[in-house]
């Protein structure tokens, strides 16, 4: 991905035409920093500047302020409703508002989709950047290794402001809408800059996420795996300075992805938060995230935290057993009776209404993490309509509950993400304080061993 410029334009007419589009970026000095250019004006790419129909924007994660030495992560997104329009570009560098031909920070490609270079400060040098830039070198940007085909239009940045406040800082970035016909005619440039304060007073302590400190719900199971619409805790330090929940967040049906100033990325994609305080937050995970080690990552107003992966399965079902329901030994299973009361042996637990089930009973409990439904409601949306689980069963030791005994299992009406079931005890389920209770889903078995009572 080295750009040698020098060597480039030795044998530039020798290259076929095609390669005039330049696919892995624009030339240094491209991102419209005033007395510079903008892609539009480069030899990269020939098209109208900020025509009407597209933009490219930047989102940066505490709003336009920057905390000395706390790392940001921008996201950078190039828009063009245009019918030629195939893949996108894109360049950024941040500088001083001081002065322009001074770097600010230092930036980080976000994934294999971008890259960084370094540049002198009248761009005659230049050359990728590996650990850091040299000292003759001293301007960074960063920009596309391959153009991103349509619809993918989006890519991170890191971005580790100056050590100390040097005042303002700008950050400038083009995008291309590209036709990509081969040649360097008939794309759409667009520019933006956004000027960052310094955080009034300084962000405070980064927030950290502990060490094994995310796992789904605690008052179901508190697995270590999660699903795309799982209920996560995250535990660390300095999330926020006071507690809060999402209470008038909401816009329509959609949960917000910000809570209190604290915000989550699952995987690189925005979680949904419902609680935050200083050491703990609640959040569903995103969906379409896949399967395997997703990267969390919390945000506030000081900055983001350090990493830590947490593994994503197409389910990871967990069912409300709180630990208080554990008696001696066993587990019970969080469960209502129509009338309000728990299930489970008379006063297993003091202070609590409870009493076994028997065959015919209808008894309510709910989870969460137990995957897609049918039809489909996303994460972070209130549901609103019937839906149901594939595959579904339960057994009450050996005895399986029929199809006409599972009254309801999907996401509940009028919440998120949490899941309800309504299941009849059959005929001929063994009696006892402590019967063994399992679920599969789709052929994914709940992981939580459980007991209730029937008589």
């Amino acid at each position: 991905m080295n750009r040698l410029r020098d060597f480039a334009l030795l044998g530039i007419f020798a290259l076929p035409v095609a390669l005039l589009a330049i696919p892995n970026g624009p030339v240094p000095g491209s991102s419209g920093v005033p007395g510079e250019q903008s892609c539009a004006s480069s030899s990269c790419h020939v098209g109208t500047l900020n025509p009407a129909g597209g933009s490219v924007s930047v989102t940066f994660p505490g709003g336009l302020t920057y905390t000395p030495g706390v790392r940001q992560t921008l996201t950078v997104t190039v828009t063009d409703t245009t019918p030629t329009v195939r893949g996108f570009g894109f360049q950024l560098t941040s500088r001083l508002a001081s002065n322009s031909k001074t770097q600010a920070g230092s930036l980080t490609a976000g994934n294999n989709t971008s890259f960084v270079l370094c540049s002198s400060v009248d761009f005659t040098r230049e050359s990728e950047k590996q650990a850091s830039c040299p000292a003759n070198q001293p301007l960074q940007s960063v920009q596309q290794s391959e153009p991103l085909r349509v619809p993918n239009n989006t890519w991170t940045v890191q971005w580790d402001p100056p050590a100390t406040d040097q005042g303002n800082v700008i950050i400038y970035v083009a995008g291309n809408a590209a036709n990509l016909n081969g040649q360097n005619t008939g794309d759409r440039v667009f520019t933006a800059n956004y000027t960052l304060t310094p955080a009034a007073g300084g962000g405070g302590p980064r927030p950290t996420i502990s060490d094994g400190g995310i796992i789904t719900a605690g008052a179901f199971g508190a697995n270590r795996t999660v699903a795309s619409g799982s209920w996560i805790e995250i535990f660390g330090t300095n999330f926020a300075t006071g507690t809060g929940d999402w209470g008038q967040g909401f816009q329509g049906n959609n949960a917000p992805t910000t809570t209190n100033g604290v915000s989550v990325t699952i995987g690189g994609k925005p979680a949904f938060i419902s609680f935050v305080a200083p050491g703990q937050i609640n959040a569903q995970v995103p969906g379409d995230l896949g399967t395997g080690p997703a990267a969390v990552i919390v945000r506030n107003a000081a900055g983001e935290s350090n990493s830590l992966s947490v593994t994503v399965a197409a389910r990871s079902p967990g069912i409300l057993s709180p630990p208080v329901f554990k008696v001696g030994d066993n587990q019970y299973l969080g469960a209502l009776h129509t009338d309000g009361a728990f299930v489970g042996p008379v006063g297993f637990i003091a202070g609590v209404n409870s009493r076994p089930a028997k065959a015919g009973d209808v008894i309510l409990t709910y989870g969460v993490g137990f995957g897609a439904v049918s039809p489909a409601n996303p994460p972070g949306v209130i549901t609103t309509a019937l839906n149901s689980l594939p595959n579904f069963t339960v057994r009450f030791g050996d005895v399986q509950v029929p199809a006409s005994g599972l009254i309801y299992a999907g996401l509940a009406p009028n919440f998120v993400g949490l899941y309800q079931f309504n299941i009849t005890i059959p005929a001929g389920a063994p009696t006892g304080n402590a019967v063994p209770f399992t679920v599969t889903t789709d052929g994914v078995a709940l992981p939580q061993t459980l007991v209730t009572a029937i008589q």
